[in-house]
């Protein structure tokens, strides 16, 4: 037996989560700004963003993938549902980060958007 039933392991205490994680709607103007208003400053805190998006231009597919991380100059990930109900986000644009052994979400100001599945 690794770990008796029923004992709560915080991953937290085990292993630092030391990044920000990004969750925004690409789709909104109001918000793409927001995140480059607040990516530097976000940057300097945490080297290591993860962006994730909770929707794509469909229409435009793969243009549209494209003019996003160039626009970032990095990869932008799809939110999942497990991601979704895991941090159990409400509200876009949001950073997700960690304070000693536990997640921190910010809801970024001005442009919050409810998340829909």
């Amino acid at each position: 037996v690794l770990v008796p039933a029923g004992t709560i392991i915080n991953p937290l205490e085990k292993l630092p989560f030391t990044q920000a994680v990004i969750v925004f709607d690409p789709l909104d103007h109001e918000q793409l700004l927001l995140v480059d208003k607040k990516l530097n400053e976000i940057k300097e805190l945490y080297p290591r963003i993860t962006l994730i998006a909770t929707r794509f231009d469909k229409e435009n597919g793969w243009e549209s993938y494209k003019d996003i991380t160039n626009r970032f100059d990095s990869p932008v990930f799809k939110l999942t549902s497990d991601i979704h109900s895991r941090f159990g986000l409400r509200f876009v644009p949001s950073v997700i980060t960690a304070e000693s052994n536990i997640f921190v979400i910010e809801e970024l100001a001005s442009v919050t958007e409810e998340v829909s599945k």
